[in-house]
């Protein structure tokens, strides 16, 4: 199994307050936390050179995928890069691939055999305060989140790199990957929120807040928001 996380795009100019931009101010923040948690092995893939020397800087191990900071529109399509980054990974390491957003964190100590997967994709279940995400079901605010995300070979990844194209072609908002992710799953296994936790659910994995299962004994928090007491357990 390949971890990895995500480094891509720039340092926003002080009149760019948008907040898809601002992320990567918050990333700074998230970084340094993970520091004092060196539970876990990972491999940063990197967009662009100064976010390889980011990387390098912060004694992360690193590989650049593409040469610019942006493959893709950074306000359109921003979280599709991690997207691009799975792929990549599975091209370049061969292994199934366990994806992890910067403020997901490890709390304890871990090996990678305690890791069992249930399914060819596993992430946690969030039920998001405002509808219209998963825009093609009644229940549309519930849907996977991205932060923990494993994936079990590259056909699944490359799948959902043609529905992110589709979704795209047909007018569909495109720059949050987390929709298309969930779309994926229900094209091939249906919707059934009763059978989420058994066939999908990730047990290694818990969300601070707004998460459907509460998974006590994780090895990771995902810690979302950006309040400054955002970190306790």
């Amino acid at each position: 199994m390949k971890i990895i996380r995500v480094l891509f795009g720039t340092q926003p100019k002080q009149d760019e307050q948008n907040r898809i931009l601002a992320r990567y101010n918050k990333m700074h923040s998230d970084i340094e936390e993970l520091k004092k948690r060196p539970y876990h092995d990972f491999t940063a893939i990197t967009f662009g050179d100064k976010n390889t020397f980011l990387a390098n800087e912060n004694g992360f191990k690193c590989c650049q995928c593409w040469d610019a900071p942006y493959k893709y529109d950074p306000l359109k399509e921003t979280y599709i890069h991690k997207l691009y980054a799975i792929q990549f990974a599975f091209e370049k390491y061969g292994e199934d691939v366990l994806y992890l957003d910067w403020d997901c964190l490890p709390i304890r100590p871990f090996n990678d055999s305690e890791f069992k997967w249930n399914s060819k994709i596993t992430a946690n279940l969030q039920t998001y305060r405002n509808g219209g995400k998963a825009y093609w079901r009644k229940d549309s605010n519930v849907l996977l989140n991205g932060g923990f995300l494993h994936i079990d070979n590259p056909d699944i990844i490359d799948g959902i790199m043609r529905l992110y194209e589709q979704e795209k072609s047909e007018g569909h908002a495109v720059h949050n990957d987390e929709p298309i992710l969930m779309k994926w799953v229900e094209n091939h296994y249906g919707w059934d929120r009763a059978k989420w936790e058994e066939m999908f659910e990730a047990k290694q994995c818990r969300l601070n807040r707004m998460g459907v299962y509460p998974n006590k004994d994780a090895f990771f928090v995902h810690y979302i928001g950006s309040l400054p007491n955002r970190f306790r357990r």
